[in-house]
């Protein structure tokens, strides 16, 4: 009696693979634009969900903004549970082909350095994950120095490393505690003016 044998498949059916994460600013504390791109083994279809899980420190809205890419068509929604985002609204997608997805004001966390984020749908559950390197911002301008400077896009207080003065910001500037940016400083052209002033009278 003949016998005939079946083998097994060398990739694991169900599971998420080639993921990338890009992040528009990857400065620590930053609120950015995330490109998320991956490829299912499986198709999708109209019940399908996809969710994206953010590791601590990272800060994601109740209801993300989320604008479909390449290879997946719907109007999207995205929900999340802290760090957990899960997208609905996908009609289809085709198996084995990348999809990417844009996920607006996600929030770095205040750390620097390498933080692993996860993909998965409700048929490929095995998760498939991207690292991102999340960097220092520059340090603010410290009044000690008396160089003048435009401060008015600094980060400074919590996002920024400090001055000598609380905040770190120049010319008197102030630090605004909401938004962590230097306010109120002198300017280029203002100084300059008060230089040439000084120099004719």
């Amino acid at each position: 009696m003949m016998k005939f044998f079946v083998l097994a498949a060398s990739v694991s059916a169900g599971a998420i693979t080639a993921v990338h994460v890009g992040i528009k600013d990857p400065h620590t504390y930053a609120v950015s634009d995330n490109w998320v791109t991956f490829t299912p083994t499986s198709a999708g279809t109209a019940s399908e969900t996809i969710t994206i899980t953010y590791p601590d420190g990272f800060t994601v809205p109740a209801a993300p903004a989320v604008t479909a890419g390449s290879g997946i068509t719907g109007t999207l929604q995205a929900t999340a549970t802290a760090r957990v985002i899960v997208i609905t609204g996908a009609t289809a997608w085709k198996a084995a082909t990348q999809i990417t997805l844009t996920l607006a004001g996600i929030t770095n966390p205040s750390t620097a350095g390498d933080k692993s984020i996860t993909v998965a749908t409700k048929t490929d559950t095995t998760v498939g994950s991207a690292s991102v390197t999340i960097t220092a911002p520059p340090p603010c301008p410290d009044d000690t120095t008396g160089a003048i400077v435009l401060v008015d896009d600094c980060k400074c207080g919590a996002q920024g490393a400090p001055g000598a003065e609380s905040g770190a910001c120049k010319k008197g500037g102030k630090c605004n505690t909401t938004t962590n940016v230097c306010s109120g400083a002198f300017s280029y052209g203002f100084t300059m003016l008060a230089v040439l002033a000084a120099f004719f009278l």
